[in-house]
């Protein structure tokens, strides 16, 4: 994957850059068909991995990183066959990239968000057969949002609802299943969330807000 993206961190020859910070990526990455070498999936199996020498005879915590959804989209044969014939709404505002380039674009975000789907459940399947599931607490949530076009614009850098709305889900024992909260929370809610479950006191109280109002 590094060798796709080039040494720098810059998108390699397969994607162009477009107007407002983003960047096209028409050609499947060269991992080709080995899907598990694509980094969500290798992330993945790393997590993986983890929850096999996770301790037995106390509490544990994982966090699991993706580094999808980003720029550049680049993404690999088979999430291109999933995705490749699939209608997409152009941006709002943008008359700077083509209509083409912007299908492509949303495309292939679409289709890393689709394999991330498909990589939590084997991380949830893989919880649900050590037999601890009914006493875990599972939170997926995001760091940004992406602007993917809209105003001109690419990337997280405006305060706008494209960029800062993203994901936030509790799922675990005495959270209201199927319950959608309104209220604006932040993601470092989920830090005393968390130690609250725990029953441990916050280190260091510099942010008190925690999630347990609205996920009860």
């Amino acid at each position: 994957y590094g060798v796709v993206a080039g040494d720098s961190g810059k998108a390699g020859a397969c994607c162009r850059e477009v107007s407002g910070g983003g960047w096209n990526c028409p050609v499947a990455d060269q991992v080709g068909k080995n899907q598990h070498l694509y980094i969500d999936d290798f992330v993945t199996s790393k997590g993986e991995a983890l929850l096999d020498i996770r301790p037995k005879d106390k509490p544990w915590v994982l966090h699991v990183s993706f580094p999808g959804p980003h720029p550049p989209f680049i993404i690999t044969e088979g999430m291109n066959e999933s995705i490749k014939t699939r209608p997409f709404p152009v941006s709002y505002d943008n008359d700077q990239v083509s209509a083409g380039e912007q299908l492509n674009i949303r495309r292939s975000y679409a289709s890393e968000i689709e394999n991330i789907d498909k990589l939590f459940k084997r991380l949830l399947d893989k919880v649900e057969a050590t037999g601890e599931m009914n006493n875990t607490y599972v939170i997926v949530m995001s760091d940004h949002g992406e602007m993917l076009g809209d105003h001109n614009l690419f990337g997280k850098m405006v305060p706008w609802e494209a960029s800062v709305h993203v994901p936030l889900i509790v799922k675990g024992p005495g959270v209201a299943a199927g319950r959608v909260e309104d209220m604006p929370v932040s993601t470092v809610s989920a830090i005393r969330f968390i130690l609250d479950q725990a029953g441990a006191e916050m280190p260091h109280p510099v942010y008190r807000a925690t999630l347990a109002k609205g996920a009860e």
